[in-house]
């Protein structure tokens, strides 16, 4: 199965790259020119920012969209997501307006024959020709075509899907850049040089009152309380449900803090199940708080304890106090670390390299070994959480 999914994912890049190719050589030239540095920065624009990540990744955009927001201060920036970040996207003060257009394919074929054939997405385009800039992160084959389609004066794209010679400005998709950094070099055809060392934590906040009402709403308002994501979405990065509760459990006794789990439906019996087994006293929010509230939640807290996932990226973008566990992605490259927010991991050997994102070709949904989730020990967790709870952690990794 490994050996059919590298075929597939070598097939599928030698695609991408013809499409590519070809269209460099007969399609660029009659785009036509744009001068992004000669923008009146003071004048009022539509920009559509396009953002189609799963949650953790989108959070990573926000210092993105902020740079944007204060280089064009007379704008409105609206963001296309995907629906289950859409409550998480109006809760930003940088994005105005948020479209959810999910009903597209990822595949480069498919996605040409439907757009020049077919008029399933007609209404859709026609609704981009309001937009005076387009700024693509997603890379889609079908992002690259209806911002084309659409004719947006300028177009920035991210091109990873072959069909990103149809931007004005292509950005070469590097796989192993930091990933918020990644976002920022969308932004250098405007002028805006920005590295991770510029974006100040936090990068993201809430109303305050709307904070105190979603912590009263569940009973969180007079607690001291820290918050625990215990699966992250790829099996390679589940650390396992009963090492969380063992481990939120002694925390909670050493700490004094309330233990409050946060996460999907799907997830809630399980957590309730460990709980039952280890006899801790914690509030179960899996299932019952949504994106929106989660993230409320989690900025209000002590501290933070989780997977590489969205938790860790909110309490890293709202400054509180994290311990997010990594295993086949790098924690150098793919969180902002630092601070009281730490990554922690098993070196073995499949650990990442440094200069690596990802241990293997399909890290997460296909690593046939995942040892390092295997061999990091709930002691080695619980010690660093101790620590940074303390302050005694402030090292952005722990290799152990």
């Amino acid at each position: 199965m490994r050996t059919v999914r590298r075929i597939r994912a070598y097939f599928g890049g030698v695609v991408k790259f013809l499409f590519h190719s070809v269209g460099m050589l007969l399609f660029k030239p009659l785009i036509g020119a744009a001068d992004p540095r000669s923008l009146d920065r003071q004048a009022p624009r539509k920009i559509l920012y396009v953002c189609l990540a799963y949650r953790g990744d989108f959070v990573i955009n926000f210092p993105a969209i902020c740079a944007l927001r204060k280089h064009f201060q007379n704008s409105h920036i609206t963001c296309w997501v995907r629906g289950f970040n859409e409550s998480l996207a109006r809760m930003n003060p940088d994005i105005g307006e948020v479209i959810v257009y999910d009903d597209f394919s990822s595949n480069p074929i498919r996605t040409i024959i439907e757009s020049m054939v077919g008029r399933r997405h007609l209404g859709f385009v026609k609704g981009l020709r309001l937009f005076d800039i387009y700024m693509d992160d997603s890379g889609y084959a079908f992002t690259a075509l209806a911002g084309f389609l659409a004719k947006i004066p300028l177009r920035v794209g991210r091109n990873f899907q072959g069909l990103g010679f149809l931007n004005h400005f292509e950005v070469p998709l590097d796989q192993n850049s930091q990933l918020i950094e990644r976002r920022l070099k969308l932004l250098k055809v405007f002028g805006v040089n920005l590295s991770l060392d510029d974006i100040p934590k936090p990068y993201f906040k809430v109303d305050a009152n709307v904070r105190d009402a979603i912590l009263r709403q569940y009973g969180l308002s007079h607690l001291n309380y820290f918050t625990v994501q215990p699966f992250a979405g790829w099996e390679a990065k589940n650390w396992g449900m009963d090492r969380y509760v063992r481990t939120a459990t002694i925390f909670a006794s050493r700490s004094g803090l309330q233990p409050v789990f946060v996460g999907s439906a799907s997830e809630k019996s399980a957590i309730d199940g460990e709980l039952r087994e280890f006899q801790c006293d914690a509030v179960n929010l899996a299932g019952t708080a949504g994106l929106d509230q989660a993230a409320i939640i989690i900025s209000g807290s002590s501290l933070h304890m989780g997977g590489d996932s969205i938790g860790g990226h909110l309490a890293a973008a709202f400054n509180v106090p994290s311990v997010t566990i990594f295993g086949p992605t790098n924690p150098h490259l793919s969180a902002y670390l630092g601070g009281r927010n730490v990554g922690v991991f098993k070196k073995t050997q499949c650990t990442p390299k440094r200069d690596r994102i990802y241990c293997c070709f399909d890290a997460g949904r296909g690593c046939p070994r995942i040892s390092c989730m295997k061999e990091l020990s709930e002691d080695d967790v619980l010690r660093v959480l101790i620590d940074v709870w303390t302050g005694k952690e402030q090292r952005p990794v722990v290799e152990l």
